[in-house]
């Protein structure tokens, strides 16, 4: 009589099927798991400022309590900077204006009581950008206080009534 070999016995039957499983999740999750978390896309309603920087012409930085410590940033035909008159770093101009690009509204606030309340009246400093070209109107930006417990700043633009909480990179653009 011939016997049968078994080739494999039933009580590992299950273990080999959970492997099995296993090893089909494995290449099935694998590249989901190994895949890169996707960055959250900037809202362009979040962005204060959108402008090329090759179309300033003008950065004016006051405040409103000491004007000797105020600064005018002006670009002269031959594609240097000045501040106050005399010739500026240019990197540092280029600088500003990266740090302004960076400035998020994080929430607006339509109803207010005082523009004293959020340090707007007066302002603790003033952003005034002129541009090259003629379509874009100069931008006048009133900076304010910190906000409660944050870095954050209240601003609001000159001809606007909406006071808006902007990430803290306004103020240290300006600063």
């Amino acid at each position: 009589m011939v016997e049968k070999k078994k080739i494999i016995d039933k009580k590992f039957i299950p273990t080999i099927i959970a492997i099995v499983i296993l090893i089909i999740l494995a290449v099935v999750m694998l590249p989901e798991i190994n895949k890169p978390e996707k960055q959250p896309e900037d809202n362009k309603e979040n962005i204060l400022f959108d402008f090329k920087d090759s179309n300033i012409s003008f950065i004016g930085i006051y405040t409103s309590d000491n004007p000797e410590i105020n600064v005018d940033l002006a670009l002269q035909k031959d594609g240097t900077w000045t501040v106050n008159d005399k010739l500026a770093y240019t990197p540092e101009v280029m600088r500003i204006l990266s740090v302004l690009k960076n400035v998020r509204v994080l929430s607006k606030i339509d109803d207010y009581g005082s523009l004293k309340e959020f340090g707007l009246n007066p302002p603790d400093k003033i952003l005034y950008i002129k541009f090259k070209d003629n379509k874009t109107k100069p931008i006048k930006l009133f900076v304010g206080d910190y906000a409660p417990a944050s870095r954050d700043r209240y601003i609001k633009f000159e001809k606007d009534t909406e006071i808006l909480l902007a990430n803290n990179y306004v103020y240290s653009a300006i600063s």
